[in-house]
């Protein structure tokens, strides 16, 4: 598996490699492919200069099928929580979670075959969590 960094925009400082490194393998403590597919490349790229949270772009390409090989690419966005203004997580990721599955309850209701796409789909973690919480103690979620 190929993992690059395509910009690191919005991470200075003596420390920018080494945080982009450890942001690299945040993803995969997500369920980002399922079936037999595994990721093949992942791209990282900052997002602007957030005020409140980091952001990052993730560009996954996966490979893999039961019935042969193929490849899909998909999109993500990456954040880290600031927990000085989010000091409890587990409402906050809970709260987002209802909203989002309310809005998109009423956009299935409207129209037939309606896409996941117009509304925020919070992606689970490995362990089916809304956030993951890393050694470094940094709480992160991906939509």
């Amino acid at each position: 598996m190929c993992i690059r960094n395509r910009i690191t925009a919005g991470i200075s400082g003596k420390h920018a490699f080494h945080k982009m490194e450890v942001i690299n393998t945040i993803p995969l403590n997500f369920k980002i492919v399922g079936g037999n597919a595994r990721p093949t490349n992942i791209e990282i790229a900052a997002v602007g200069k957030g005020l409140i949270n980091d952001t990052y772009l993730v560009n996954i390409s996966t490979e893999g099928s039961h019935t042969g090989t193929f490849t899909t690419n998909k999109r993500y966005i990456l954040q880290r929580i600031n927990t000085h203004v989010f000091q409890n997580v587990d409402n906050l990721m809970s709260n987002i979670e209802k909203v989002s599955k309310h809005l998109q309850a009423k956009v299935d209701s409207r129209s037939v075959g309606a896409s996941t796409s117009c509304c925020l789909v919070v992606v689970y973690t490995n362990e089916n969590k809304l956030f993951w919480r890393g050694k470094s103690k940094e709480y992160w979620r991906m939509y």
